[in-house]
């Protein structure tokens, strides 16, 4: 590899199966050292994903019935129940070499959600981390989950931001399992439409800061 810097890769709107592929594809690559680390954004079709402890019985809806409705559901490598992914939610993958940082798992999964935490303060949104129930939560409230796999010491999948996603999605899951929690996003907060452009740039800033980058490059996927 060159000197160090940080990738960014924005995908846009993509399909869920797609970005896995990336993801793996990406996580080979900086395992055999031929990319640094690599943060994907990207913002999906409705899906739900099931990480490996989850139960299907946090779906209050049948399977058959939500593919009928459109929602894809996949089962994934990484921490956590069931959650939504979609449209107007920003998603947030580090394809991340923690040996690079010298970071444990734990210190990794703190680390994001503070950068969350502090990028939400930007916005005038205040939030707060919880050790026991990972993600970032707002009261009772939780506007980013964070489910985070590793191969070795490799990291891949990561946090769900909801900016200007559709809440009433979640209505059909009991999100991460926790009957006794809500959600809420950066929109219903403000009261208005959130620019992801601008939670994108705000996110780098902390994530510069949070894990000490001192450059970070935009890339596009025929660059690596």
């Amino acid at each position: 590899m060159s000197d160090y810097c940080l990738n960014i890769l924005d995908l846009g709107c993509r399909e869920y199966k797609e970005t896995w592929k990336i993801q793996k594809m990406l996580v080979q690559k900086v395992k055999d050292k031929k990319l640094n680390n690599t943060i994907i954004f990207v913002e999906h079709n409705d899906v739900f994903t099931f990480g490996k402890r989850g139960k299907t019985d946090n779906l209050k809806v049948k399977e058959n019935i939500l593919k009928k409705l459109g929602f894809d559901i996949f089962v994934i490598e990484r921490g956590g129940d069931v959650t939504y992914h979609g449209p107007g939610q920003l998603v947030i993958y580090p394809i991340y070499d923690i040996k690079t940082h010298l970071v444990g798992v734990k210190r990794f999964v703190m680390n994001i959600e503070n950068v969350i935490v502090k990028m939400l303060d930007e916005f005038g949104i205040k939030a707060e981390g919880d050790e026991k129930k990972i993600g970032v939560w707002i009261g009772n409230e939780k506007i980013s989950a964070i489910g985070v796999a590793f191969d070795r010491h490799v990291s891949f999948h990561g946090a769900a931001l909801n900016v200007n996603t559709d809440l009433s999605k979640f209505n059909y899951i009991v999100p991460c399992g926790l009957a006794d929690k809500g959600v809420t996003s950066m929109a219903k907060i403000l009261k208005r439409k959130v620019s992801i452009h601008d939670v994108k740039k705000v996110f780098l800033e902390k994530w510069e800061d949070v894990f000490k980058e001192s450059c970070i490059k935009f890339t596009n996927e025929d660059e690596i």
